[in-house]
Formats: C-alpha cells, structure tokens, sequence
C-alpha cells in the first residue's frame, strides 16, 4: 500500500522468486484490524539482502497490497556458505483495516527486493548507499514454509 492507496501487484510479480503462500480462501466476508507481522524461515546465499513480504487480496480484477515490509538481513545474519541454513526473520507490514469480500484470496507474498518500491540491495555486503547497484552480486534465496520452518503472517481477524 502506498500513501496513495492500494498498488497492483501484477508488476511485482515478475521479480518475485517465491510463489505466494496463500493464507485463505475466503467463503464469508473477514474484516483485518491492527497490527500485520511476518516471520518469514529464509535461506540465501548473499553476505546480505533485504527480505520483502507483502499482503495482497486477489480477486478477478488482480492483485492488490493492502500491507508490505522489508527487514534488511544485515552482513553475518546470513548462510554465506550456500542455502543449506535456514533462518528466522520478522518484519512488520504496519497496521492496517480492511474488509475482504467473499470470493477473494488472501496470499502473503515473500521476495528478495521491490524495486523501484525500495532501493535496491547490492547483496555484497555493504551498505546500499555505499557501492553502486551496478556492483551487486546475484544470488540464490529461498522462503522456506514446513512443520518444522513455518514462515506465518500474524494479524487479527475481527468477526463481522
């Protein structure tokens, strides 16, 4: 959601290298009031990243945001050695209220970067605004989502 209202996601998700876990499929109305929370389990193999998660109602029209957050994975937070470790990290989406409709769904998206929505992280282990883009590094990331790494959202779902 931007200070305008909410975006299309249909742009974002070309970059998006994670499919969306879908929380709901919605038979009844659900009104969401307060506080949004991801805790995304995450393996990458960059030195750092900047992890996004973003909550979206799609209907037939497409996708929207109602709420997004990025958490920076600073230089040490990381599995510099490839994908094999797996790691927490919580990120607030803001508070949001919003009433869905019967029909829609609800996924939480998780990805590695939204650009132009956020600058973009070189991924080598400094700090963005100290080294160019166009110095990064690619990388390999997952979100990973099973009993034992359950990546969740937590918000709150007031009866109607």
């Amino acid at each position: 959601m931007t200070d305008a209202g909410p975006t299309l996601v249909k742009h974002h998700s070309a970059i998006t290298c994670t499919p969306p876990l879908t929380l709901l499929d919605l038979t009844e109305h659900i009104e969401l009031a307060g506080d949004v929370r991801a805790e995304l389990w995450v393996a990458t193999e960059a030195p750092s990243a900047d992890c996004v998660a973003r909550l979206c109602v799609v209907d037939c029209c497409g996708s929207r945001s109602i709420a997004e957050g990025i958490q920076l994975i600073p230089l040490g937070s990381t599995s510099v050695a490839g994908l094999g470790a797996t790691f927490r990290v919580e990120m607030s989406l803001r508070s949001i209220a919003a009433r869905v409709e019967t029909g829609r769904r609800i996924p939480l998206h998780g990805t590695f970067g939204s650009a132009p929505q956020w600058s973009i992280n070189p991924q080598a282990g400094a700090p963005p605004e100290w080294i160019s883009p166009t110095d990064g590094r690619p990388a390999t990331h997952a979100v990973r989502h099973d009993a034992d790494r359950p990546s969740r959202l937590v918000i709150t779902a007031v009866p109607a």
